[in-house]
């Protein structure tokens, strides 16, 4: 069977709907069909609206109570000095990998550049944590993990003399050295204990 069926399987007449459709398109608008209905303004004291967190007004205690800084002192200091440089030294990392992967000299040299400028990164940033309050919280906040920063550095550059041992980037990069070296030191007693 062919066409157009109602859901009881009777067939339509199609030719006939279509003239009807036509018809129905042409016919200009009637004027007499009504509005559809306006929704009433909510009476604003008959039924307050609840607020949500989205309506809440933002005020300048409500970010800066979370973001204060620790007193600036020596200690202090250093702990946000060494906590910058780590994130350029994870950069360093970053960018180690990224040469050992692709091959691109350029990477290296970013490692290197890296890792010599993160001493001097991370004591202009505890300088600048002295007098900028917001940029001090900023470095606490993301201080706090300095030490999964920490654990990644050390993770990292054993990987790193390791991927020396066997040839696969240059010895000196992030501290590395040479597989000959470390030999030798272990020899005159100035390496890891020998446990046998």
């Amino acid at each position: 069977m062919e066409g157009l069926l109602t859901t009881d399987g009777t067939p339509l007449a199609v030719p006939d709907i279509e003239r009807e459709f036509a018809r129905a398109m042409s016919a200009p608008p009637a004027d007499d069909y009504p509005a559809p209905p306006k929704t009433p303004a909510p009476d604003q004291a008959a039924s307050p609206k609840p607020r949500t967190r989205h309506d809440k007004p933002r005020t300048a205690s409500s970010r800066t109570a979370a973001a204060k800084p620790a007193p600036a002192s020596p200690e202090t200091d250093k702990r946000r000095a060494e906590a910058s440089g780590e994130l350029l030294r994870g950069g360093a990392m970053v960018a180690l990998v990224l040469a050992t992967q692709t091959g691109n000299d350029a990477f290296k040299a970013d490692a290197v550049t890296l890792d010599a400028g993160a001493d001097e990164f991370g004591g202009a940033c505890a300088q600048l944590a002295r007098v900028s309050p917001r940029f001090a919280a900023f470095i606490d906040k993301s201080g706090n993990g300095a030490p999964y920063i920490a654990f990644g550095m050390a993770c990292s550059s054993i990987g790193v003399q390791l991927a020396v041992n066997h040839k696969l980037i240059p010895a000196g990069m992030m501290g590395t050295q040479k597989p000959a070296d470390l030999i030798a030191k272990m020899d005159t007693g100035d390496g890891p204990a020998d446990t046998a």
